[in-house]
């Protein structure tokens, strides 16, 4: 009888073993944020066409309805709360002649449909938790029970005693190996789905942090009556304005050293937490500025004020300000990492409106934009500009040679403020902004970083101090410098070469001697201050410049900054 009930048991839990370590999520249910009722009916609408604004967004949302003979009300349920419920404007055309009375708008209780599916989706992957958990008692409770078996070892009942035999105990002994090996690959399966799942239930509570900010359960209802001549479909339209949305200009700017051209990549950075989701919608991006206000501004009164002049500069921010005309070798001084892959595909663009200082960019095809707070890309424009380029050394400073690009503006795009990706070939090579709008006409200079087949040198090759005077009361400092600049490119270059000689703050203090070779092609009068040199160099060949100065001062006093 006790081998029957064992085998019995047996036989049961190796039909039980399949437990089941994923399981799919339910679907939420397809719904759009706001319905349309007239009558017992309900419709659906559609986010048909947004035009984004830097920090707002004009919705136009359409649905189909229909409705009866003579007077009715056409409800419109669940709009965010982060309308104007001041800029709500419907209208309704359709197969029949219809007045419309005046729209009201109501404060309403409700939950968005981008918050209800993310709640939605959080309590399955919380049932799921929970079903897992079971599972994983159920487990631990089954392996118990096979530990308790295993005591049992090999035996048998035979005239009321327990009789081992070698064949029933490798019987068991192999059954027990085989069962704990699938206790122990469920119980890993579960382990690995619930780090699965704590990862998403993460994802998705910080998602719904982010567009819901505490206020899921108001939005507004609108509701305007209808009288229409005859049962009929009818079209109904309603705009708002809704805060919480904006977009900002960025661009790719690739310079590309074969053609000489710059392609630049002009991008519209929308983002959005309205708590709604615009779904395959008609993008619009304008620079218009909506004022919302029906009154003219008031003036404020006008006040004239003593100046007073600001404290007189220390040492400190006299030696911090000295280098400011040397900054420009500081603009691009990043090194080149590789960029991603480029892609041969080209982006669809929009096609541009001018209407008096607004541009508008009507972004081609349906875009959608979920209510997630996220950066979305949309391309307005592929541009194309010839490029204008300039070596710059300044081996004072940095013994590198950079690179830097002019253009022209000859597209019918205005290039808005913005943040400038630069790549030079496949190189990322820095961030730049263009600080002011560029229209038609306008020039932008791009910094692409350093070079590597042009090199320069700088190096001091000759210093001394002497006395001089009828008694040796001065002192003489004496230097000089050589500058080599090498062309190992295929191509004519010509640099530009920036330096420096001292310029004296004191009648006692003279600079003497200054020389030049070859002299430089832009210089002060007295050649103080900056020095450039254009030096053309041929491939291959190498270039020179020599400079060299003295400094003449009393032999008691410390000179400083030299």
């Amino acid at each position: 009888m006790r081998r029957i009930f064992i085998i019995v048991v047996f036989a049961l839990i190796a039909n039980s073993l399949g437990i089941a370590a994923t399981a799919d999520l339910p679907k939420n249910n397809q719904r759009s944020d706001a319905k349309i009722y007239s009558g017992a009916n309900k419709f659906s609408t559609d986010v048909s066409k947004v035009v984004i604004y830097r920090d707002r967004a004009l919705v136009e949302r359409t649905g189909k309805i229909s409705v009866s003979a003579g007077e009715s009300r056409v409800i419109l349920k669940y709009l965010p709360q982060q309308i104007d419920k001041n800029s709500v404007r419907v209208s309704i055309s359709g197969g029949a002649k219809s007045t419309l009375g005046g729209v009201e708008v109501f404060l309403d209780k409700f939950t968005p449909e981008a918050i209800q599916v993310l709640e939605d989706s959080i309590q399955s992957i919380d049932d799921r938790l929970a079903e897992l958990k079971i599972e994983e008692d159920g487990i631990a409770t089954q392996k118990q029970f096979l530990g308790s078996v295993a005591n049992l070892g090999g035996s048998e009942a035979k005239d009321q005693k327990l009789v081992i035999s070698p064949q029933n105990l490798t019987t068991t002994a192999n059954f027990l190996e085989s069962q704990l090996q699938k206790l122990a690959k469920a119980k890993t399966e579960i382990a690995v789905e619930n780090r699965s799942l704590n990862k998403k239930k993460k994802e998705l509570q910080e998602r719904l942090r982010n567009i819901s900010s505490g206020n899921a359960n108001k939005g507004y209802r609108v509701e305007v009556p209808i009288n229409s001549a005859a049962a009929a479909q009818f079209t109904v339209s309603v705009k708002y304005v809704i805060y919480g949305a904006g977009w900002k200009p960025q661009y790719d700017a690739r310079y590309e050293e074969k053609t000489g051209k710059v392609a630049l990549t002009y991008f519209g950075i929308v983002k959005q937490s309205t708590g709604e989701d615009w779904k395959n919608s008609a993008i619009v991006l304008s620079t218009a500025q909506p004022q919302m206000g029906t009154e003219p501004p008031n003036l404020k009164k006008w006040i004239l004020r003593k100046y007073h002049p600001a404290p007189f500069p220390t040492k400190r921010t006299l030696a911090m300000a000295g280098g400011e005309q040397l900054k420009s070798a500081e603009k691009a001084a990043m090194p080149s990492v590789p960029a991603p892959k480029n892609y041969a595909a080209e982006y669809s663009t929009s096609t541009a409106e001018i209407s008096g200082e607004t541009v508008i960019y009507n972004v081609s095809g349906k875009r959608t934009i979920p209510a997630d707070g996220q950066d979305h890309r949309v391309v307005v424009a592929e541009l194309n500009f010839d490029a204008e380029k300039k070596f710059v050394a300044v081996p004072k400073l940095d013994q590198k040679v950079y690179i830097t690009a002019k253009c022209k503006n000859n597209s019918d795009y205005l290039l808005l403020p913005g943040k400038v990706s630069v790549f030079q070939g496949n190189n990322y090579v820095g961030t730049q902004y263009f600080n002011e709008p560029l229209g038609f006409g306008g020039e932008f200079r791009l910094a692409m970083g350093p070079v590597q087949t042009i090199k320069v040198e700088r190096k001091r090759t000759k210093e001394f101090s002497e006395n001089t005077g009828i008694i040796g009361q001065n002192k003489r400092d004496f230097f000089a410098y050589e500058i080599k600049i090498t062309n190992n490119s295929k191509s004519d270059a010509v640099v530009e070469v920036y330096d420096q000689i001292p310029v004296s703050s004191d009648e006692d203090i003279k600079i003497e001697d200054v020389k030049f070779d070859p002299s430089p092609d832009k210089k002060d009068k007295n050649y103080d201050g900056e020095v450039i040199w254009k030096i053309s160099v041929k491939p291959g060949e190498t270039k020179k410049i020599r400079l060299q100065f003295a400094v003449k001062y009393p032999k008691d006093v410390i000179i400083q900054g030299l």
